[in-house]
């Protein structure tokens, strides 16, 4: 990644609404994780969308992404998956044979992917992985990542410093 592809926005969602205003059409098919942040599925209806929610499944050691429902509920009106690895609200990471499973649906089916990265350093050991990390997916991958989950800054948004006049004000006599 280089400098020229990262964009900085005061918040998450203003992102998610303008990458589905720019990758998806009225009518179009977006999957999206349930459970999961509910402004993606609000965003994709707003804008004219079928939201279609991918599940989790419980395992010994968390929560894993069920990809074979996933695989079922894409049709050729998917154009959008929705991928949220290290998820809120139940903590489940994605294995790298799972991120390599869901990569491969979007490459085989010319999905946009939007990762949902909010979280993605939060964790007690190993190191992140992301899925715009693999095979012919940074192409296709616009990541979501927040500072303020990172430093405990929920909440806290850009603000534009008014610029400085050049010569001192004073008021008049």
């Amino acid at each position: 990644m280089n400098p020229t592809q990262i964009v900085v926005q005061p918040g998450g969602k203003p992102v998610i609404g303008k990458f589905i205003q720019a990758v998806m059409n009225p009518g179009d098919e977006v999957l999206y994780p349930n459970p999961g942040y509910p402004i993606h599925e609000s965003q994709i209806d707003y804008d004219g969308g079928v939201a279609k929610a991918h599940r989790y499944v419980p395992t010994a050691t968390g929560f894993r992404i069920d990809v074979d429902q996933m695989r079922d509920l894409i049709t050729p009106r998917t154009t959008v998956l929705i991928y949220n690895d290290l998820q809120n609200p139940m903590s489940a990471e994605s294995s790298q044979v799972e991120r390599e499973d869901i990569a491969g649906l979007a490459r085989r089916h010319d999905l946009q992917v939007l990762s949902d990265e909010a979280h993605f350093e939060m964790r007690c050991s190993g190191a992140p992985s992301s899925i715009a990390s693999l095979p012919a997916m940074p192409e296709r991958t616009t990541i979501v990542y927040t500072f303020s989950k990172q430093f405990a800054t929920t909440g806290l948004r850009l603000a534009a410093r008014p610029p400085r006049s050049p010569l001192p004000m004073s008021l008049p006599s």
